[in-house]
């Protein structure tokens, strides 16, 4: 008679996808590592070069990095509930928020604001309007408003991070520390790269999304017949 494999060969095979889980993790904050290093290394110790990458992002690298800003974990987490949960309408809804919206901003405000702080030199939203209405309090408002926006926008990244990384460890990474490792990685990332090493580390990431999903895409097609 055979004998009965046991408790341990289920927890062999969990171990080993465990293992590949976490070197994928690992190997893409070391390849972005990587790239914030060089950013590092090219960028010119000025605050336009640290926080506009000296105003010469280009037009892919722009599309990827803001491609990237829009897909938040909301996307990945909180999108897919809310459409299972409300209807598939909300898909479409979400896409109009983000696409019309964006491209408007983008056109029509956000191209002449760009010409407005190459010619006088701004580097942030509230030098510009400071400047504009000569008022040193508006720039605070403005600032103020930003990091009230900014700190939950982060904060969902952070929680979305956690999350992921228990449910890819089934729960041997806990979510706290998920969180608080993430949180760590994006504060001496972004203070080491700036702008560019961001840019650059979104160009790459939605290559490789993209490049999955004509795979996955293709797979499925095959697989169908």
């Amino acid at each position: 008679m055979f004998a009965s494999p046991g408790p341990f060969a289920p927890t062999a095979l969990q171990s080993d996808g465990l293992a590949v889980q976490v070197g994928v993790v690992a190997g893409y904050l070391l390849v972005a590592l990587a790239v914030g290093l060089l950013a590092y290394r090219v960028t010119d110790r000025t605050a336009e070069d640290y926080y506009l990458g000296g105003r010469s992002v280009g037009t892919l690298v722009l599309v990827f990095t803001t491609f990237a800003t829009l897909l938040s974990a909301f996307t990945f987490f909180g999108g897919p509930n809310l459409a299972y949960s409300a209807g598939p309408e909300w898909i479409l809804v979400m896409g109009l928020m983000d696409g019309v919206l964006f491209a408007i901003l983008w056109y029509v405000v956000g191209y002449k604001q760009w010409l407005v702080g190459r010619r006088y030199g701004y580097v942030t939203l509230g030098e510009m309007l400071g400047d504009r209405f000569g008022s040193t309090r508006l720039r605070a408002v403005v600032a103020g408003i930003s990091l009230f926006w900014l700190f939950p926008y982060v904060m969902l990244q952070q929680m979305g991070a956690g999350e992921a990384l228990v449910g890819l460890t089934d729960g041997v990474v806990p979510y706290w520390a998920g969180a608080a490792l993430i949180t760590a990685f994006m504060i001496v990332y972004v203070v080491v790269s700036g702008l560019r090493g961001v840019a650059w580390t979104d160009t790459i990431q939605g290559l490789f999304m993209l490049s999955v999903t004509w795979v996955a895409v293709a797979w499925v097609l095959a697989e169908v017949g």
